[in-house]
C-alpha cells in the first residue's frame, strides 16, 4: 500500500499467511508460517535498501498511471507524485506487516512474544485486525448513508 501526507510517503508491505496458523509453537518459538512471513519481509526490506533507486522508479511509473499529485513538496519543486517520489530527498517511510492467525489462538505469553517481534522486524498482526478495520469502515459508511438519507 502506498499513501502520503504533507511529511512523507508511506509504503506498507504486507505478507499474508493462513488465518488458521498459530503464531508460535507450544515451546514459544515462532511457527513456520510466521517465520516464512518475517523472512519474506526481511528479504523485501534488504532488497529495497539495496535497490532504492529502482524501487522509486517503479513507484513513479505507478503514480504516473493514476496521475497522483505531489503531497510532500512545495508546488514549485514538484507538481506530480511521479517526480516527487523519484527525488532522493523525498522521505519514504517503510513499514512491514506480517498477518498470520487469529487473536483467539494467542496466549498472554504469545502476545508478549508478538510484541518482541514487532520491535525487531516490523509488526505482526492477526486477521482480526483486518476484520476490526473492515467493521469500522462498514459502520462509518452506514452512518454516512443514514445521515445523507435523513
Amino acid at each position: 500500500m502506498l499513501s502520503a501526507h504533507s511529511g512523507n510517503w508511506n509504503a506498507i508491505f504486507v505478507e499474508l499467511k493462513s488465518p488458521r496458523a498459530n503464531l508460535f509453537t507450544k515451546q514459544g518459538l515462532p511457527n513456520r508460517a510466521l517465520n516464512e512471513a518475517l523472512q519474506q519481509l526481511d528479504d523485501r526490506e534488504r532488497w529495497i535498501r539495496k535497490h532504492e533507486g529502482l524501487f522509486r522508479e517503479t513507484l513513479s511509473r505507478h503514480l504516473a498511471i493514476v496521475d497522483a499529485p505531489a503531497y510532500c513538496s512545495n508546488a514549485s519543486i514538484h507538481q506530480s507524485g511521479e517526480t516527487e517520489i523519484l527525488n532522493p530527498r523525498t522521505v519514504i517511510h517503510y513499514e512491514y506487516v506480517a498477518v498470520v492467525g487469529r487473536r483467539s489462538s494467542l496466549t498472554p505469553d504469545d502476545q508478549a512474544r508478538r510484541a518482541d517481534i514487532r520491535g525487531r522486524t516490523g509488526s505482526v498482526a492477526t486477521y482480526d485486525r483486518l476484520v476490526d478495520v473492515a467493521e469500522r469502515i462498514d459502520r462509518a459508511e452506514q452512518e454516512l448513508a443514514e445521515a445523507r438519507g435523513a
